[in-house]
């Protein structure tokens, strides 16, 4: 990621399931001269303030580089598709099809996208 240019990473998984994360991602991308941003996101149950922290981060970031991952790419999708849509202005109905691309949200989610939806 470093040799592609990227300068942030923003993590919106969780760090306890090996499975999922590596053991010790922060300084891994560290070591690798990037910024590491961490913003645990609960998959069943994402609130507003992770939202705003994401916005937060994101803008702060916004003239780099920025590399975004969960763990499947689902929270990902529906906050850059609610930060399109919400400051960005992006018609929801382009917005919410890009994320459709990736999933199909279920009611925890499409409650966490309303107004999206």
């Amino acid at each position: 990621m470093a040799n592609a240019g990227f300068e942030t990473v923003i993590n919106l998984a969780l760090h306890d399931d090996p499975k999922y994360s590596l053991p010790d991602e922060a300084g891994l991308i560290q070591s690798l001269g990037m910024e590491y941003i961490h913003l645990p996101v609960l998959f069943t149950g994402p609130t507003e303030s992770d939202l705003f922290a994401f916005f937060k981060a994101y803008e702060l970031r916004h003239n780099k580089k920025i590399f975004i991952h969960c763990v499947a790419n689902k929270r990902v999708s529906v906050f850059l598709a609610l930060y399109r849509i919400l400051k960005e202005g992006w018609p929801q109905n382009q917005a919410l099809s890009e994320f459709r691309t990736v999933w199909e949200p279920d009611e925890i989610w499409q409650e966490a996208a309303d107004p999206a939806f």
